[in-house]
């Protein structure tokens, strides 16, 4: 059984959850409709990829996700803040830089700061780029794994 589009397990875990409680005040500061975003998170709602705006400390910032996945990192990075760090950052080094969700979060906490970025996936590389456009001067992306040894391995990818 569903409830949207989450089966009936997960959506009882998000709502027991108390993380997703202490991110409502992350929704409010991240979204013009707050309400909606939390409903489109809690029931999986929304066509992708698609558009959205973002409020951030330098102002609002366009975002592209390609799937409900990303929606969720999102919030997960913006809302709930797994990725905290204090507005004055300086220098992140962002191993698993997936589409830039993370990416952008650290850049949009002040003018200054700069994140070396590393991403594997080809097509995680291209939403990387492209949601940090705006910032071509303040991010280095490098389109490499990063590992504790030297040499090749597969490298496993899930849809999302």
């Amino acid at each position: 059984m569903k409830i949207g589009k989450r089966n009936i397990r997960e959506f009882k875990a998000r709502i027991l959850d108390a993380s997703s409680y202490l991110a409502i005040p992350g929704f409010i500061q991240t979204y013009d409709n707050p309400l909606k975003a939390m409903l489109q998170e809690l029931f999986s709602w929304g066509s992708y990829p698609c558009n959205i705006n973002i409020k951030t400390p330098i102002g609002k910032q366009k975002v592209k996700l390609f799937s409900v996945s990303d929606f969720s990192t999102l919030n997960l990075v913006f809302c709930r803040r797994d990725y905290y760090v204090p507005n004055n950052v300086s220098t992140v080094v962002d191993i698993g830089s997936n589409i830039g969700l993370s990416v952008l979060y650290w850049l949009t906490r002040n003018n200054n700061s700069f994140c070396y970025c590393y991403e594997p996936s080809p097509i995680s590389f291209e939403g990387l780029i492209e949601n940090c456009s705006s910032f071509s001067n303040r991010y280095s992306a490098h389109k490499v794994a990063v590992s504790d040894f030297n040499g090749k391995a597969r490298l496993g990818l899930e849809d999302s």
